[in-house]
């Protein structure tokens, strides 16, 4: 997967090192919307969130533009959701977007571009702190979206390419 090209992300280089040690093991990658298969941790207690990078698309709410979200659902409140966001247009960054907040499940961040005819393809950075308690405590992944072909003079998805998101998920199992 291709990196954001000048796009600075939002920790250090540290700790997304730190992260992915954190989690290796505990990623899988999957088809569309297929169920992550965690085991119950010793605490007994699973938090599974759910990561995807959807379709780049012409928007439907801002005419001649281009835009593309990432989002990231968890079965139940984290300490902390951080989503960053890139549109790249024949493989070149054009936009960014950035969201993060706290105690709560769900979390979405945009990127949009004025339209131009090409090829483009969403990238996105999600990293989840869990609450206290559960391993890995902080973990993250990259996520990316099909590339696909847009012609800016047809609005929303009506220019599908047809494919499949690829969806992540991270589990966090309760300590004992």
């Amino acid at each position: 997967m291709t990196r954001f090209s000048g796009v600075r992300y939002w920790g250090t280089k540290l700790l997304k090192i730190a992260s992915t040690v954190l989690i290796a093991g505990a990623i899988c990658v999957v088809g569309v919307a297929a169920p992550a298969e965690a085991s119950t941790g010793p605490g007994g207690q699973v938090i599974t969130c759910t990561i995807k990078t959807n379709y780049p698309h012409n928007s439907g709410h801002v005419f001649g533009t281009v835009n593309v979200t990432a989002d990231v659902l968890c079965s139940a409140p984290v300490g902390g959701l951080n989503v960053n966001v890139a549109l790249q247009r024949n493989g070149a960054t054009t936009s960014t977007g950035r969201s993060q907040n706290g105690g709560q499940n769900y979390l979405s961040a945009n990127a949009a571009v004025g339209c131009v005819n090409g090829r483009y393809q969403g990238l996105s950075h999600i990293s989840v702190t869990f609450p206290a308690g559960f391993s890995p405590s902080v973990a993250g992944t990259d996520s990316s979206s099909i590339s696909r072909n847009i012609d800016c003079s047809v609005a929303g998805f009506a220019n599908d390419d047809g494919g499949e998101t690829v969806v992540t998920t991270i589990v966090a199992n309760q300590n004992e």
